[in-house]
């Protein structure tokens, strides 16, 4: 059977080759002609894809082959016309020249965007810079690299400011055609962001706060989230930031009332000073439009400001290295008076602290002297950490009966430290009510 004979999708190849007897621009023998060099040009690289053992090959192998062609095809034929002028091998090294030169320009984008990676911890974001690229270019300089232009492995799974390329047919394209695309789209993205690196730890760490939930592995694009916070900054101060207070929300909704925001925000977007990334931004303006509406008149909410994370209701947990650890458990075990442990445990960070209390350095009511010296922010961290999941939805918690039947009471101390907080006046557990429903733990 011969190629011409094959039930083959529409290639576009095959596609050119109808067009051009259909429009008279080769003959039937000229057509006749280049399915015997397709076939010969198949029998060679059917012959280099099995190292010059067989020509003999799957059905998946043989479509990636006819892949191949099509694609090197793609990128050097631009008129039906040129049938008549040039041989099929001529399209291919012709494509395959035009390919080389795109690797090219996609090793140089990938080497600046590796001067720019985001101070920050998400899989998928890092995943794009230390895996997915470059393990793309890596099959390019494979023995069968010249079927792999047309093929990318896996997925860019790291989403645009329009969405996630899932399975590689959100933009209509294939292969280095969609690397190409998708890296110069995502430095861009990355260069918008790199311009808030400082700020980024802090936008992060709040982010996290008021989600209640790591960024480590969500399809979350940083881009968006930033660029909706500087605009909402620039609505307000003319300016570039990123950070404004709770207040800033209801004059957001009073500047924006009743209007069309498109030139608002245009203006808001045109503080960028990066032309290349300015007008990106703009390009996507209605994408920007619709997501600032939503959180404006929808999710407010999602924005960050100030005031609700502040450094007093901001608590970042952090524990010691083994080494300070040991030396710590060994000074306590040296001490006889409670009040001299509890001096020394004052400059512990809590993490350690809480270790140390399972080691049993405390007996009976010794406990009730150590939480009594706790100040009331103190003990609604432990609160929160033996309940993590009590404010899940962002429900207020009640300090009731119901919420101290939640919390961890395996060991020794949690159960005196609950018989601890049974006995609190109705004064002091209002006022660790307050504390658990403002504190932000950042681990």
């Amino acid at each position: 059977m011969r190629i011409n004979e094959l039930a083959i999708p529409h290639y576009s190849l095959f596609e050119t080759i109808q067009i051009a007897l259909d429009r008279h621009y080769i003959s039937d023998e000229k057509a006749e002609s280049i399915y015997q060099e397709i076939e010969e040009l198949t029998l060679h690289l059917a012959l280099h894809y099995q190292h010059q053992n067989s020509s003999s090959v799957s059905q998946s192998q043989f479509l990636r082959i006819i892949d191949t062609i099509n694609y090197m095809f793609k990128h050097s034929c631009k008129d039906p016309k040129a049938l008549n002028d040039h041989s099929i091998v001529f399209f291919f090294e012709d494509g395959l020249h035009t390919l080389k030169r795109d690797t090219q320009k996609i090793q140089a984008i990938y080497d600046s965007l590796k001067t720019q990676i985001l101070p920050i911890q998400n899989d998928r974001y890092l995943s794009i810079i230390n895996e997915q690229i470059p393990n793309f270019l890596k099959t390019l300089q494979e023995y069968r690299a010249v079927f792999n232009y047309c093929y990318v492995e896996g997925d860019l799974d790291y989403p645009l400011i329009d969405g996630l390329p899932l399975d590689h047919d959100m933009y209509g394209l294939s292969g280095i055609d969609l690397v190409i695309y998708y890296i110069r789209r995502f430095t861009l993205e990355n260069r918008f962001c790199w311009y808030f690196r400082h700020d980024l730890p802090e936008l992060i760490g709040q982010y996290v706060a008021l989600k209640g939930i790591s960024i480590d592995y969500l399809s979350i694009n940083l881009f968006e989230l930033i660029v909706c916070q500087m605009t909402a900054y620039s609505l307000l101060h003319h300016s570039i930031g990123l950070f404004f207070e709770k207040t800033d929300i209801d004059e957001l909704k009073n500047i924006l009332s009743d209007k069309d925001i498109t030139h608002e925000i245009t203006s808001s977007l045109s503080h960028v000073a990066d032309q290349e990334v300015r007008n990106y931004l703009l390009s996507y303006k209605e994408n920007i439009i619709r997501i600032f509406k939503y959180f404006i008149y929808e999710s407010y909410d999602a924005f960050l400001y100030q005031p609700a994370f502040s450094e007093k209701t901001m608590v970042y947990l952090e524990s010691s290295d083994n080494a300070v650890f040991d030396k710590a458990f060994d000074d306590l075990k040296e001490m006889t008076k409670v009040e001299e442990k509890i001096q020394y445990l004052s400059d512990i960070p809590l993490y350690d602290m809480l270790d140390l209390l399972e080691n049993d350095i405390f007996y009976g009511k010794e406990y009730w002297q150590f939480f009594s010296s706790m100040d009331l922010k103190e003990v609604a961290v432990i609160i929160k950490l033996l309940n993590p999941n009590g404010d899940a939805f962002h429900q207020t918690q009640c300090l009731n009966r119901s919420l101290l039947e939640e919390l961890e009471s395996s060991m020794e101390w949690q159960r005196q430290f609950i018989h601890f907080l049974k006995a609190l006046s109705s004064a002091k557990l209002s006022e660790i009510e307050k504390w658990l429903n403002c504190l932000k733990i950042v681990c």
